[in-house]
């Protein structure tokens, strides 16, 4: 296997914000913000696309920023902190997790209330690759496997591209 070293290069994945499970009157809601599904990546190198894997192998993911009471931004915003991230984890269904709670300022109710209302549906992860921990060929396309780092956390607006 390569070795990849951690590029400076911030990559973003959503996934739909599901908060069935918020209690009515709490701040805190858990979501999910990645998992093993791939994302088709170009390869500047040779101009080949590829498929990339977040490995979500607890051993592959340095959970250490984000458990350390990150932000929780909008839109990748880092001047528009509306909550804090109290806890991250890797479950046994392959997905990272976290617990966010939503900040009593203006901006932080505005979007709890979005988000309680189905009006924001999406979450969204900052990360950074690191070594190549596997790659493969299926149905005729590469697919790498990565470490990785995530950096932050955002509720994402539909219109906001990333």
């Amino acid at each position: 296997m390569s070795e990849k070293k951690e590029t400076n290069e911030m990559l973003f994945r959503e996934a739909s914000l599901d908060v069935a499970g918020m209690k009515e009157g709490s701040r805190e809601c858990e979501l999910a913000f990645a998992s093993e599904q791939p994302v088709t990546r170009m390869d500047y190198g040779d101009g080949s696309q590829y498929q990339e894997v977040l490995s979500c192998n607890p051993a592959d993911v340095d959970l250490s920023r984000l458990n350390n009471g990150h932000p929780l931004l909008v839109n990748h915003d880092t001047r528009d902190q509306i909550g804090v991230v109290k806890s991250a984890r890797i479950d046994g269904d392959k997905k990272a997790r976290a617990v966010v709670k939503f900040s009593r300022s203006n901006r932080g109710n505005e979007i709890l209330q979005d988000v309680q209302d189905g009006i924001r549906t999406l979450v969204s992860v900052g990360y950074r690759v690191g070594r190549e921990v596997k790659r493969e060929q299926r149905d005729g396309m590469d697919y790498r496997t990565f470490a990785w780092t995530p950096h932050e956390v955002s509720i994402r607006s539909e219109e906001h591209t990333s």
